[in-house]
């Protein structure tokens, strides 16, 4: 599912929540039960991000954990605290949100959530009765622990390319990376997907290709779904 609205990205003028929430809402409310071979997981990752969906697959179907993987991704095992200096991407403001700590929550490069997740944050009409924050993922966060499941760190599921102090510093500041890194260090680094699940910040289409490719997969374009297409609705 695609929600085609303009993005804003700064703080509190984000719009991200509502898409991602509207996301879910449709995939829980128009997709089939499990029992009749509707969806078992919804996955929500950003336009630049990779997803192994052979890998995932494996993991959500076939893993040992399978039966635990209610909300996951890269979700740190400890509570952040909410950024307060305006010079960030993600500040928010104590009016905002006054709690001196986030609830954890799976970073919003790329997490997924079960159907017994999804069927009670809409079923039991959490989403329309949740205390708006305009970021996606701490939303998340805030609707799985009313729902009772915490996040799940996730092996494979990577927000950061080259994961150095440098990038992550430039992030935070909303530093484009090619200007970070414009002292002649490579980037974007060469893709390794074997073993991965997600793998956030892919530069160009030539880098999503090469996220394929590093699979062995040959990358084949698609069609673009004309604006009058009715879907089937499962």
């Amino acid at each position: 599912i695609w929600i085609d609205e303009e993005e804003a990205y700064q703080g509190e003028n984000s719009v991200l929540t509502y898409k991602t929430i509207s996301y879910f809402t449709l995939a829980q409310m128009f997709a089939k039960k499990p029992e009749e071979g509707g969806l078992q997981h919804a996955i929500k990752t950003d336009d630049d991000s990779y997803v192994n969906i052979g890998e995932l697959q494996q993991k959500l179907i076939h893993g040992e954990d399978k039966n635990t993987m209610h909300f996951y991704g890269h979700c740190p095992t400890f509570q952040v605290p909410p950024l307060r200096d305006r010079t960030m991407k993600w500040v928010v403001t104590y009016k905002m949100y006054p709690e001196p700590m986030f609830p954890r929550y799976c970073q919003g490069a790329g997490f997924g959530l079960s159907r017994t997740l999804l069927d009670c944050a809409v079923g039991d009409h959490h989403v329309s009765d949740f205390r708006y924050i305009p970021f996606e993922d701490v939303s998340i966060g805030i609707l799985a622990e009313r729902c009772g499941y915490s996040p799940i760190m996730t092996k494979g599921v990577k927000v950061f390319r080259a994961d150095t102090k440098k990038e992550r510093k430039c992030v935070q500041k909303n530093i484009p990376m090619t200007e970070c890194y414009r002292d002649g260090d490579e980037w974007p680094p060469t893709p390794h997907m074997e073993g991965n699940l997600i793998q956030h910040r892919v530069e160009t289409r030539e880098d999503m290709d090469n996220m394929h490719k590093s699979l062995d997969l040959e990358p084949r374009d698609v069609k673009p779904i004309p604006v009058n297409f009715i879907p089937n609705i499962l």
